[in-house]
Formats: structure tokens, sequence, C-alpha cells
């Protein structure tokens, strides 16, 4: 305890200070009030540095009740190296299944806490979405302010939670295909994502590997197939290709179509499929797997050849098999 000289006393420091704040009240609240209001700001300021500003802008224009996409990103991943050790001596098939294991069995551990917060967050009906990425040991989910607060304030396990918007898919304009039939694929002239770099598929295209001969099934919303990128690489269906010309779309000088001699409305191969030229729609039963949506790009990933200047795929001679799902990406977080 401090001891200070007053009126001929000794008393606390403390009791020295109520004095003087009784005495000069009207100071008060100019100086200690604001003092208090500044700390506990700067304190509420530090709990929420976990929410992206990006996030913390949105849920200040949420209205009471109102519930907002994000995704809380924990702090532990599974170690890479610790990964490949565990899976070293396994085939292809089995490693792929022990890493599934592993990784599911990982994010269970380090998410049971925040899982059980938000399912009974649901049951209050302040959560109406609740998805797992176990793979990247992150949570999907939809919540009112207050519940992502509270995340931000009392789960020291994670680290980040983002706004996972929503973009308007109508605003992508469609592509305009080139005005010739012949798309030749020249790997030599044409300019490489650096993307393409960074994983380093252009080092196995200087081995000789461009994917040819590799059929890749692309399981997703739907793809502008006609974009000169893809369509050279796409996967035609022989089997339905009733005039026997050796393939089941053509190019009709301004724009490519499914072969009009193909189209017979007679399942030809026995598939249970009738018309699948390139593929399927499974969510509307039918063969129209266009669109200028996600599915594009997934493509573009895999087979994009370059024909417009950009290499993107990194297998740029591989065929795509497409099959459009628009429910794939829920269906899949919830395996």
């Amino acid at each position: 305890m401090i001891l200070l000289p007053f009126n001929d006393k000794r008393i606390s420091g403390i009791k020295l200070l109520k004095i003087y704040i009784f005495r000069n009240l009207h100071l008060s609240f100019y100086f200690i009030i604001p003092l208090i209001l500044s700390i506990s700001n700067m304190r509420a300021q530090e709990t929420h540095t976990k929410i992206d500003p990006l996030l913390q802008n949105a849920m200040i224009k949420l209205l009471p009740g109102e519930k907002i996409n994000v995704y809380a990103k924990f702090s532990e991943q599974y170690p890479l190296k610790n990964l490949i050790r565990q899976t070293r001596s396994l085939s292809k098939k089995d490693k792929r299944k022990e890493i599934v294991r592993i990784l599911k069995n990982f994010s269970l551990e380090k998410q049971h806490k925040v899982l059980d917060f938000l399912k009974d967050e649901q049951l209050k009906n302040k959560v109406t979405r609740i998805d797992i990425l176990w793979a990247v040991n992150i949570v999907i989910f939809t919540a009112e302010a207050d519940v992502i607060y509270s995340l931000a304030n009392n789960f020291e396990e994670i680290k980040k939670i983002k706004y996972d918007r929503k973009f308007n898919t109508s605003l992508i304009n469609e592509e305009v295909i080139n005005n010739s039939r012949k798309i030749t694929f020249d790997p030599e002239n044409v300019t490489v994502n650096p993307g393409i770099t960074l994983i380093n598929a252009d080092s196995v295209w200087k081995a000789g590997f461009y994917g040819e001969g590799v059929f890749v099934a692309s399981i997703d919303e739907g793809c502008n197939w006609t974009h000169p990128d893809i369509v050279n690489n796409l996967w035609n269906n022989l089997g339905e290709d009733a005039d026997n010309d050796g393939n089941t779309i053509e190019f009709n000088g301004s724009d490519w179509e499914f072969d009009p001699e193909d189209i017979n409305g007679i399942d030809d191969d026995n598939n249970g499929y009738i018309d699948d030229f390139i593929g399927w729609d499974f969510e509307n039963g039918d063969n129209d797997v266009y669109g200028s949506w996600h599915g594009t790009k997934t493509v573009g990933i895999v087979v994009g050849d370059g024909t417009l200047g950009i290499k993107t795929g990194v297998a740029p001679k591989a065929k795509i098999i497409r099959s459009e799902e628009r429910r794939v990406g829920k269906e899949w977080r919830s395996r």
C-alpha cells in the first residue's frame, strides 16, 4: 500500500484517488469515463480480430434475427509430413482411403466443441446450416451475428471466421467461340497460366505427358462446352454415333451443336441414357450439360488446351466426360 500526505494525515493512494474523483466529479466525466469506454472498445476490437473485416462489415448491415453464410477455419492442420509417412507404403487405392480416414478423424477431434455449440444454437433457430470440410479442417455454417461473435470470443481453436459470399452467376458473360471447326493444340506456342507453373505441371509436359489417352469425369454444374479451350477435348460417346461419322458434336458454321444425324431419341449404347453424346445432366435427367457456371472453370483447369492463347489445363490432351449435378457439393460435404 502506498501512503501519501493529505491534510496532515497519511492515507492510501486508492482513497486519495476516490477523494479526488468525488471532489472533481465534473472533471471525471471528461477524462475518466472516456478512458473506461476507450479500454472497453479496445478489448472488444481485440476480441473480434478473428472475424474477417469483410464479414464484420456485412454483419453490421444484418437485421435482428437475420443470418449470414460464413466459414470458420481452425488453427491446426494435419501435418503433411505425417500424412506422407503414415501412407507411404500403401497402394494408391488404400492410401486414398487412409488419408480420408485420418483427415476426417482429425477434423472431428478439433471441431467437436464448435460443432456441439453450433448444434445447440441450431435448436434455437440461430443456425440453419452446418457443413464440414474435413480435408482442410473448416466448418461452413449459416448463423446470426451473436453466434459468430460467441465463436470468436470463446473458442481458441478457431483461427479465422470469414464471409462465405454468394455470387450471381447470371452476371457471367457467355463465351464466344471461334469461327473455325479446326482447333489445334500447340503446347509450345501458347502462354501458360501461372498456376500451371506453380504446381510443376509444365515439367510433366516436358517429359512428354499431356494426358493423352486419359478420360476424366467432371461432376459439377453446367459447363460451356463450346468454349474453344474445351471443345477439342470433349469425350464423344461413339456408342450414340448413329451416323458413324466418328463424332457426336459438329460445328455448324457459327456454333457447336450435337450432331443432328445422331439425335434419334434412342438409347443406342443401351446404358440407360438416351442420346448422351458428351455426358449427362443427372439433376434434370437429360443430355443438356451446357451452362456458363462453375463447371466451365473446373473443366478448364483440367483440359483447357490454350486455343485462345493461355493454357489453363493440367492435362491439355485428356478427354473430359461431362456430368452435371448441382447438388454434388452438398452431398460430398455430408459424407
